[in-house]
């Protein structure tokens, strides 16, 4: 069973729209936002409130969605979704940021899960300056709740984070995915951001370049390391040329690499992911 796998379609002058918000309307529709508020306030209740939707928590800004501060806040605003596999909880992903300059963004993302009747706060993980934004800058983030069993009787959940780089002449964009599981009462992290669609390549503004695009798709296996069930990834990769004949008419020509199988397992701790399926 495939699960969350991207197909990648994107031009020079495009974005990972459809691949960063393919669930976007799922979670905005499962009626978590309008809990959101009073999830931060029962997980922060010594926050002071700056705006009604920009929150100070222990010298770090949080911000809620519907931000009128611009773009910048959007991008690390509070995400929230209801986990279908479990209704009953609600989880919640909070950028707590530090440094929101020009040319750098800092900060700590917490995660949470909520009881969805009472709001009140079962389990929480934080991450400390995993947000390190400078010529990469995260364009959007959200839950991938598909049913990733890492073991018969546990279901893990997704965190999806879309990051772009601003350059034209050398486009960037990848998605990477974290896996989270609540285990012996608490919330851990399986598998720490591999890059699940990445596209990147040279272009001349006009008709010349190259891009390379990647996108693999994970599946759960039929069998586990250290009692985890390994992870299945099958690797696409394709690449354009873009230039242009004696007429001055563009063209696109597509080679397609052999698909790419192979296993992740897992260690005891996480699941170890291969150098080429890290992050930049």
């Amino acid at each position: 069973m495939a699960l969350g796998g991207f197909v990648v379609r994107m031009g020079f002058v495009c974005c990972f729209v459809a691949l960063a918000h393919g669930s976007s309307t799922a979670q905005a529709t499962d009626g978590c936002q309008a809990k959101l508020s009073d999830v931060i306030a029962g997980a922060y209740p010594h926050a002071e409130k700056v705006t009604d939707t920009q929150i100070s928590v222990d010298g770090r800004t949080l911000f809620l969605p519907g931000s009128k501060l611009g773009a910048e806040a959007d991008r690390y605003s509070a995400t929230c979704r209801v986990w279908p596999a479990h209704p009953e909880r609600l989880l919640v992903a909070v950028p707590l940021m530090a440094d929101m300059s020009d040319s750098v963004m800092i900060g700590d993302l917490e995660l949470l899960v909520a009881d969805t009747s009472t709001l009140s706060i079962e389990h929480r993980f934080l991450m400390k300056d995993v947000i390190e934004d400078d010529a990469f800058k995260i364009s959007s983030m959200r839950f991938d709740t598909a049913r990733y069993t890492v073991k018969p009787t546990t279901l893990a959940f997704g965190l999806r984070v879309a990051k772009a780089g601003s350059s034209a002449v050398n486009p960037f964009e990848e998605i990477t995915l974290s896996l989270y599981a609540i285990e012996e009462g608490q919330l851990k992290q399986l598998l720490d951001g591999m890059v699940v669609a990445k596209e990147q390549g040279e272009w001349d503004g006009n008709c010349h370049g190259i891009m390379r695009t990647t996108t693999r798709t994970l599946s759960m296996g039929n069998n586990a390391t250290h009692d985890v069930t390994d992870i299945l990834v099958e690797e696409e990769v394709s690449v354009r040329r873009y230039t242009s004949n004696a007429r001055a008419e563009c063209r696109e020509q597509t080679d397609h690499q052999p698909v790419r199988r192979l296993r992740v397992k897992f260690d005891g701790t996480r699941y170890v992911i291969p150098d080429e399926m890290k992050p930049l």
